[in-house]
């Protein structure tokens, strides 16, 4: 594994599924800038593999890791804990992620968009990311949610709000007619199975209260967990009906082609196979666009079209990160100097790097 970089470390070794070591470049070109000059303090970086957030958790408590990214479902043992505020950092990261069930759209009874939005309409979002994330994410109207200036305000307005009236409008739409405990549609029941990660607590807490929800409104849900190796291999063959997918948006520059467009199907992150020759046409459009403020306005065209067609039930938006610390490590040098990510701006703790204190 010798991966070509430019940045200030470069791989030494590498080992699955147990350790990945990182060690500063010799040749540093970014330490004859001024004001980067210090930043890199840290010699070597050792990323410890631990799938199960817990067992990680419990490294990091007992002071055998430095430094732990705290994930939503993590949160109530640090209360349970009574972890020390000095040993918790938490950031305000409005836009930076974003999560939400990817539908596989060969599905006979998935490809009709009546039916994603009947689902939209059955879950009571509020509530389930209130359970799930513990306060650290809010409901989501669709991928570009998290940044407010990227969402058209028409979407807030118009979210799919919670109403087994408007689902049951949706799926007579799509040509279902009831059948007790679920919907006969063109192509066959709603019946579908939800794939979820089994090391993910907080995907399956969200499966869990979708099954629950949606069994009022005629929809059956059952629950098929995988290990991760498993999950990634079916998410790349296609090989699921729905499945719990938690993405990183990047950069203000980041590019959504690899998640929306046509050509990602085969090549790309757009494993539910979603095509929409309009949303190609945006997506081709802000290539070209002269400067932000053009491509801000076409970003929230193309949250209209992707959040009314419904490729995903769209979750949850991470509002805030909790990172976990151990002395003698601290946190310095505000992120926000050094980040490109316009939502950074409402940074309010965080760090982005670790250095040994005096």
């Amino acid at each position: 594994m010798n991966p070509v970089t430019s940045g200030p470390y470069i791989v030494d070794r590498f080992n699955p599924n147990e350790e990945l070591v990182l060690k500063q470049r010799d040749q540093l070109w970014i330490r004859h800038h001024a004001q980067y000059r210090g930043i890199f303090p840290v010699k070597n970086w050792i990323y410890k593999i631990i799938p199960d957030s817990r067992l990680a958790y419990e490294h990091w408590r007992q002071g055998k890791l430095d430094f732990i990214s705290l994930s939503p479902d993590l949160v109530p043992l640090v209360l349970k804990d009574k972890i020390s505020d000095s040993r918790i950092v938490k950031a305000s990261t409005p836009g930076v992620s974003w999560s939400g069930f990817v539908y596989q759209l060969q599905h006979p009874v998935l490809k009709s968009s009546h039916v994603r939005q009947a689902i939209a309409h059955c879950v009571p979002l509020d509530q389930m990311v209130e359970n799930a994330y513990h306060g650290l994410a809010s409901a989501s109207v669709g991928p570009f949610s998290g940044g407010v200036s990227a969402t058209a305000p028409s979407v807030r307005a118009g979210r799919y709000r919670w109403s087994i009236e408007l689902a049951r409008a949706e799926l007579e739409k799509a040509g279902c007619t009831s059948e007790g405990l679920s919907w006969s549609c063109p192509g066959g029941k709603t019946e579908f199975t939800i794939t979820v990660s089994s090391q993910s607590e907080t995907a399956k807490s969200l499966a869990l209260q979708a099954q629950e929800s949606l069994k009022k409104c005629g929809i059956v849900i059952q629950i098929q967990l995988v290990d991760s190796a498993q999950y990634f291999e079916r998410l790349h063959a296609k090989q699921f009906e729905m499945a719990f997918l938690l993405w990183s948006i990047g950069l203000a520059y980041h590019d959504p082609v690899q998640h929306w467009a046509t050509e990602s199907i085969q090549k790309g992150s757009n494993f539910g196979g979603y095509s929409n020759p309009d949303v190609d046409r945006i997506l081709l459009d802000m290539t070209k666009a002269p400067d932000l403020e053009s491509r801000q306005k076409l970003l929230g065209k193309l949250s209209q079209l992707i959040y009314r067609d419904q490729p995903y039930l769209f979750i949850a938006d991470r509002t805030q990160l909790w990172f976990g610390i151990n002395p003698p490590f601290r946190l310095s040098v505000p992120l926000r100097k050094y980040s490109l990510h316009p939502s950074l701006d409402s940074l309010t703790i965080v760090r982005d790097q670790l250095k040994k204190s005096p």
